[in-house]
């Protein structure tokens, strides 16, 4: 009993001292993530191993999916066409996109084409580690199951898109209401489609899903005086502000809860900003003034990982280049989980001696 006391105890502490990763951090280190045969580039999705997913332009502007691996591109395979885009990856792995106008999954690198239910059109949003794929067949919200594909349906309206899906299975994304009048953010659970409402507005749409249900993505507020980044849980709509300006929007949540998009500022400028307990930071602001200086700016954040880490686009030089940040954390942080991982390393030594 006493060991299972200490085991508990030892994971309770790695855990804690993992998610003070996420937390605790003050700066970011920023990598540019340059293309595969030009600088221009947009990270779209990342792993809890730090597996970078998006697309880059060819010098002729055409679009090549990639994935970064310790910030170098491999191009994705292409099935010989001249257009890929990865927007997402699984912990497994297992990246999603488009090649050309069908929706695509790649395993260890190499393509193949979803089925489309006959559509003309199909692209892939969203996986999770079961590999379910999320996406639309046309003008239809759809999810793979081992590569077939079922229609979600819609709120009553005629079109739907489905763009991240949960470890549960939970699919997140929008539909039009009844007449096409507005589109809502929704939840599709249980093949059953539920409207999450709006902010006091007339539309919204939900972009990513975290393991405890909460969704996040936009709404128009009020009166649609403005469009503002939005967090849904448990029936509430919370909105999540801006920079100072009306419009922001939210791409990604991870399990601890931070959230990553984008907003305007009081300069109607546009920014990468993060949530964090609520608060909207523009992600710039932990850039050095050597960056700064520099001309780096931060356009958009995508995705976070459970780590903290944040890829998107921003400007290099003036170029559009995907990037990665990747949190550094306090030093009391390190303390903790080294002391945490010591602690389970002492218990599993116990537990031997006594085999």
């Amino acid at each position: 009993m006493t060991i299972r006391i200490k085991a508990r105890m030892a994971m309770a502490m790695t855990a804690l001292a993992f998610s003070g990763l996420a937390h605790a951090s003050t700066a970011y280190t920023l990598q540019w993530l340059p293309g595969l045969t030009s600088p221009l580039g947009s990270a779209q999705g990342i792993n809890n191993a730090g597996q970078v997913v998006g697309y880059s332009y060819t010098p002729s502007f055409e679009l090549q999916a990639a994935v970064w691996n310790d910030g170098t591109a491999t191009a994705l395979d292409s099935l010989g066409g001249t257009f890929g885009r990865a927007r997402a990856v699984n912990n497994a792995g297992q990246v999603i996109g488009d090649l050309g106008s069908r929706a695509t999954i790649w395993n260890n690198g190499v393509a193949t084409v979803l089925d489309t239910l006959g559509g003309n059109f199909s692209t892939a949003r969203g996986i999770n580690d079961a590999g379910q794929v999320v996406g639309a067949i046309d003008s239809r919200a759809a999810i793979w199951n081992n590569g077939t594909a079922t229609d979600l349906g819609t709120l009553g309206g005629s079109f739907s898109a489905a763009v991240a899906i949960s470890p549960a299975g939970q699919v997140v994304g929008a539909s039009s209401i009844s007449g096409d009048t507005a589109s809502r953010a929704t939840a599709w659970i249980n093949g059953k489609a539920i409207d999450l409402g709006t902010l006091g507005g007339g539309s919204s749409s939900a972009a990513a899903v975290n393991n405890v249900g909460q969704v996040v993505g936009g709404s128009n507020i009020a009166g649609d005086a403005g469009w503002h980044a939005t967090m849904w849980h448990n029936g509430t709509a919370t909105d999540l502000g801006t920079l100072g300006g009306t419009l922001s929007y939210a791409n990604g949540i991870n399990n601890a809860g931070q959230v990553v998009g984008y907003s305007l500022a009081a300069d109607g400028n546009g920014y990468a900003t993060i949530w964090i307990n609520g608060t909207a930071i523009d992600l710039n602001s932990f850039l050095s003034a050597a960056q700064r200086a520099d001309g780096a700016s931060l356009l958009e954040a995508h995705a976070i990982n459970d780590a903290g880490q944040v890829v998107g686009y921003g400007l290099n030089n003036g170029v559009q280049t995907a990037f990665l940040l990747s949190p550094v954390p306090e030093p009391q942080t390190y303390a903790l989980m080294l002391l945490g991982l010591g602690a389970m390393a002492f218990v599993r030594r116990q537990r031997q001696a006594k085999v």
